[in-house]
C-alpha cells in the first residue's frame, strides 16, 4: 500500500511491476493508509478531511466519511479492528466503529498536529504522539486521558 500526494492510494503486489489497484477519489495528498487485519478493507485519509474506506479486491469506495475539520494526519487500527482512530491537524483525535463509520468519541487535549497513533494490544487504551510535543495515553472506551509525557 502506498498513499500519495496525488490524491491516490495504491495496491502493490510484491515484485510487481505496476499497481495491482490504484484507489482514486480523495480531494488533496492522502497521509495515512491502514489495512483491516482480514485484508478485505483499506482505510485511507488525508488533506481532504476524509476517511474512504476501500474493497482491497475491487478497489470500490464503501464509505466516505466527513471525519474532521481540518486535515487527517495519521490512522490507526485496534488489534480486534473494531476500532479505528484518527489524529488531526486540530490536536484532535477520533474514534470511529470501523464496521460502520459512526464515531464513537472525540479525544481532545493535544495543542496541535497529532502525528502518530497507537492501540494497545487490547485495544483499552490509546497512544498518541504531537507536534505540541507530549505523548499522551488515553482510555478508549471514555476518552478520557490516562497519563501525558512531555
Amino acid at each position: 500500500m502506498a498513499g500519495c500526494k496525488n490524491s491516490n492510494a495504491y495496491v502493490i503486489d510484491p515484485g510487481a511491476a505496476k499497481p495491482r489497484l490504484t484507489l482514486a477519489g480523495h480531494n488533496g495528498a492522502i497521509e495515512a493508509v491502514v489495512v483491516s487485519h482480514d485484508g478485505k478493507t483499506i482505510h485511507t485519509a488525508g488533506l481532504d478531511k476524509t476517511i474512504r474506506s476501500w474493497n482491497s479486491k475491487t478497489g470500490q469506495v464503501t464509505r466516505a466519511v466527513e471525519a474532521h475539520s481540518s486535515y487527517i494526519q495519521c490512522l490507526a487500527l485496534s488489534a480486534d479492528g473494531r476500532q479505528l482512530a484518527s489524529g488531526s491537524l486540530s490536536g484532535e483525535i477520533r474514534l470511529w466503529n470501523e464496521a460502520d463509520g459512526r464515531l464513537l468519541r472525540t479525544l481532545q487535549g493535544h495543542a496541535n498536529t497529532v502525528y502518530s497513533l497507537a492501540f494497545s494490544p487490547d485495544g483499552k487504551r490509546l497512544v498518541s504522539g504531537s507536534f505540541d510535543r507530549t505523548v499522551k495515553l488515553w482510555h478508549t472506551a471514555t476518552g478520557k486521558r490516562v497519563t501525558k509525557q512531555s
